[in-house]
Order: structure tokens, then sequence, then C-alpha cells
């Protein structure tokens, strides 16, 4: 399922049928006000009238798909927009039919960039990892050893490990005030009474509603905690939910884990993944280092061992190639827990 970004201001009467018409013809409806969520998407909308017009983001968002050469299609009122008629990549929805519109959307999009407070835990990233190698390469290379006998093993567990662990999983979404800007990301119930652990950079945002898809419900969902530093936050709902145990040991160095969230905003997926346990330090708090294709949308997720333990909650991503990503290690999330839920 290919994004489209919608840009739009003001009130849009008929905006709902023209989403209806895309979201049948198979396309998935994003908005922010983020011009990196425009690289993550296929082409985007553009809901001409005066508002739209007017809006100095909208009109930035605008040159911004010219600029890079997104594919824009102009619906509504075209003729507000007559001096973009010529312009490459701009296209008008009077004149131009799905299939048309379809075959000149961009076949793959760039990854969304590492939030920018992460950048700095990301050049610690990127020293720990030479370190590790200047350790010697025969430990990288037992390691690699490692790596290649258990893949079939990941191939084998991770529906498993979905089908099994996946019913505690949860998606996070933080809505601006107006609602017309939503974060998205994952967590995980660590209670059966509701209570969602998840990042504090998916919810720290000028908001003031959140919801919680478990299961089946989108549910509104209370802040009761959050912590910057660890980059950890805690949610509640009101329902009953199946929680993850905390592990009490830390899995060795090669071990394998899995993570269980909603890469790039799609389907609830398990990734495997290769935990290595190198430090990664910002300021007085603790990150581990672990080997695993990670993209926008799973922060927050739950990492697990084979038995189901949770040995960290996912942070942040590498900026490069997305294969090597940062947790919060499982006993920074069972002391946050423990402040705020257990000891209480």
């Amino acid at each position: 399922m290919q994004n489209l970004f919608v840009i739009k201001a003001g009130e849009c009467e008929d905006l709902s049928v023209y989403e209806q018409v895309f979201r049948d013809a198979g396309f998935r409806l994003i908005q922010t006000d983020d011009k990196d969520d425009l690289l993550l998407c296929a082409g985007a909308l553009l809901y001409a009238n005066e508002e739209t017009k007017g809006s100095a983001l909208c009109s930035e968002l605008t040159a911004f798909c010219v600029r890079r050469k997104i594919p824009l299609l102009i619906i509504h009122d075209h003729v507000l927009y007559e001096e973009l008629r010529d312009t490459e990549g701009v296209y008008d929805a009077s004149v131009i039919s799905m299939d048309d519109w379809k075959g000149i959307l961009k076949p793959e999009v760039i990854e969304k960039k590492t939030y920018s407070r992460k950048e700095r835990m990301i050049v610690n990233l990127i020293t720990a990892v030479f370190c590790l190698f200047l350790a010697g390469l025969f430990g990288w290379r037992m390691r690699e050893a490692l790596f290649e006998d258990t893949v079939p093993v990941q191939t084998e567990m991770t529906d498993t490990i979905l089908n099994t662990y996946g019913g505690s999983a949860a998606q996070v979404y933080s809505i601006s005030s107006f609602g017309n800007t939503v974060y998205r990301g994952s967590g995980y119930a660590v209670t059966s009474d509701g209570y969602i652990l998840t990042n504090a950079h998916v919810i720290d945002h000028p908001s003031s509603m959140y919801r919680i898809v478990y299961g089946t419900q989108t549910l509104p969902a209370e802040v009761i905690a959050q912590d910057a530093g660890r980059d950890l936050a805690l949610l509640k709902i009101e329902a009953v939910t199946h929680p993850l145990k905390m592990a009490e040991s830390e899995p060795e160095s090669g071990s394998l884990i899995w993570m269980i969230g909603w890469p790039q905003n799609g389907p609830k997926t398990a990734i495997a993944g290769v935990y290595s346990g190198a430090e990664v330090h910002e300021g007085t708090n603790l990150f581990k280092l672990i080997s695993m294709q990670m993209y926008p949308g799973v922060s927050g997720s739950c990492i697990i061992n084979e038995k189901g333990e949770v040995v960290g909650t996912a942070s942040a991503m590498s900026s490069a190639d997305h294969t090597i990503g940062l947790i919060v290690p499982y006993d920074e999330c069972t002391e946050f827990l423990k402040d705020h839920i257990f000891n209480k």
C-alpha cells in the first residue's frame, strides 16, 4: 500500500469524498506538518481552496514537493493554482485518471531520517561499533558465525513469536490540539489492567489527545508518567490487556531477539535481530545496542527474547541503513515501572 500526503488547510467540505476515493484505490493517506514525512510518500494531494492557498505551511509543503520532484495532484478547485499548471510533476485531478496517477507515482520512497533529538546518541553508537571492531577480528568472526547459524531459526520462529506475543502490542497515537497532525509509535502492555509502556518521544508533542489501538479497539489514553532522559512513557487505557513480563537478566551478546511493532505504520510485524549489549551513554542515561532492521513507527516497541520476556524498549534507529538500533534496557524499564506502578 502506497502513502499519499494530504496538503490542506481550513474547511474542506468534500475532502472526505476525495479521501474515500483514494482509499478505495488502495492508498494510505497521511497528514502532518513535517516535510520529512513527504519523503515517505509516493505522492501528494493538494486540496485547493482559499485557506490552503493562503497557508504558509501549505505553500512550503507544496514548494517542497516541486523541489524534490514528488508527484503532486491538485484536487477540488484547481483554478486557484493556475500558476502550477505547467510545472513538472504537478497534475490536475480533473484531467487525469486514477490509472494514470498510479503510473506517475514514485515506485520507491526515501526513509525518514532519525529523530534529531537522538543525533548525539547516533554519534555515540557509531563510536561503540568502531570500538567493537577494534576489539579484534576474532570476536567479530565468532559473532558473524553465530548470526549465520541462527538465520534459519529466525525465519522459522518469527511467525510464532508474533502469534504468541503480538496480542500484547499496542499502537500509540498522539493527536495535535486541532486534530490536523498525528504522531504514531508503538508500545506494549505491562499490566493486565491497561498500562502501556512506550517512548517519551512518541508522545512528546504539543497535543491534547492520545489514542491507543489495542486489538480491535481504539481507546482514549491518559499519560501517567514520562521520563525524557530514559525515553520512556507510561499510558493508561480502560481495557483488559495481556502484559509482557520483564526479563530478570541481560541476554548474552549474540542472542536472538524480536521486536513487535508497526514499522512505517504498516501492519503489526515481528522482526528478528541480534542482541549486542554494547553500551551507549546519553548523559547519565544508558542505552544498549542491537542489530535489527528498524524503521519509523517502531519507537516504543517491545524487544523480547524467545520466552517472550522484555529485554528492552526500542528507542532509536541508525540514520544510515536502519540495521543498528538503540534500546532502553530491561532494568531501566523495570525501575521506571517500579517508580510509577508497582511500588505504589
